[in-house]
């Protein structure tokens, strides 16, 4: 469930008792605005973001302690700030010259995706005086005068806290890592496009997460469900033996002809009619996706070049699986969430990915 900007600000007034009114302005004001006041030169935005992030990675605080509520850094590289956005700090979790080209292009989509109003920022501004910080009233009298511009963090929080980050869309923070592996495999590619598997428990994100790719770098996606083989074509101990209900020599027939640089066209499983539907065109793309459950079987090794394995508490399965069907999970429980363990257990396959991404406290799946 999405935080409130109330709980946003509870959780930040605890991570940064050290705030000041203005503080609180720029939170609102960036929760609802998001960073579209800061870019008006991609380049020069690159720029300085390489500079900042140089500077900043991973700084050291040898007098953390002589400031009395200081932090010595950021909670969480990604930090929510409600509203599908996040502050995505510029800490040693990544190498600056090679993610700021990335997180450029980040900040600059978070700038022309997030628009706000004068009315969002007013509803979020009225929360404020409920915090009871002394001389917020009067900052806000102030503020309100001027119109509400943007604001900078006040001295006390930059002496404190030393902040450094971009705001982004939280989606885009959060599958940063998996993005900046994608986008090094584009760069370092042949003439070839490289399939890249998505697999993982279902409700972890790979859906979301292969749409997220689709939008921001050229590629095709293929979706395992489309490659299930009609009961009549199983053999009879399909729910014994992992991956048997899987069209394994049709699929890698796919992605040969698309590593040729060749238009496929394959018939489609309907899961819900249990029957082929109608027929799918895949054009070749610099980066092919295989998106689902079964994408990191051993008999796909030869077709795939990377792979990235999602998961989640079984709890929070339960409860995603619950909101997207309606409740009506039954056959997931008795039948495909036991036959995906017995998957992943049989082939280790949360180990044997080039990255895994636990989604369980990404609020947005």
């Amino acid at each position: 469930m999405t935080p409130s900007f109330s709980s946003i600000l509870q959780q930040h007034t605890a991570a940064y008792p050290l705030m000041a009114p203005q503080d609180y302005g720029k939170l609102a004001y960036q929760n609802e605005f998001g960073p579209g006041h800061m870019i008006s030169d991609k380049q020069a935005a690159f720029d300085f973001l390489l500079r900042e992030w140089r500077e900043a990675a991973r700084p050291s605080y040898p007098d953390e302690g002589a400031v009395s509520g200081a932090h010595p850094a950021p909670p969480l590289t990604a930090e929510p700030i409600g509203n599908g956005l996040c502050r995505f700090h510029l800490d040693g979790s990544f190498c600056p010259e090679e993610a700021a080209p990335l997180l450029t292009e980040l900040f600059c989509r978070t700038a022309l995706e997030h628009t706000g109003t004068r009315e969002g920022l007013e509803q979020k501004l009225a929360l404020l005086p409920k915090l009871g910080i002394p001389r917020l009233a009067q900052w806000l009298e102030g503020y309100r005068a001027r119109g509400c511009p943007p604001v900078h963090h006040s001295e006390a929080f930059r002496q404190a806290y030393h902040p450094h980050y971009r705001v982004l869309r939280s989606e885009y923070a959060f599958f940063f890592k998996a993005l900046l592996l994608l986008r090094g495999m584009l760069e370092g590619k042949g003439a070839a496009p490289v399939v890249v598997a998505i697999d993982g428990r279902c409700g972890s994100g790979k859906s979301r997460f292969a749409s997220l790719v689709g939008r921001l770098f050229p590629c095709s996606v293929l979706h395992m469900d489309d490659f299930y083989l009609p009961e009549h074509r199983r053999n009879a101990n399909w729910m014994q033996v992992p991956g048997q209900n899987i069209d394994f020599d049709a699929l890698s027939g796919v992605l040969h002809t698309l590593r040729a640089g060749k238009t496929v066209s394959c018939r489609r499983f309907d899961c819900a009619s249990g029957h082929y539907d109608d027929t799918l065109y895949i054009t070749p793309q610099p980066l092919i996706l295989l998106e689902g459950s079964y994408s990191m079987h051993p008999r796909l090794d030869a077709d795939v070049d990377k792979s990235i394995f999602l998961t989640c508490a079984p709890q929070e399965q339960l409860r995603r699986l619950q909101r997207r069907q309606q409740g009506s999970i039954g056959v997931f429980e008795s039948l495909w969430i036991p036959l995906e363990e017995c998957y992943f257990q049989t082939f280790q396959v949360a180990n044997s990915g080039d990255l895994t991404l636990d989604t369980t406290f990404f609020s947005e799946i």
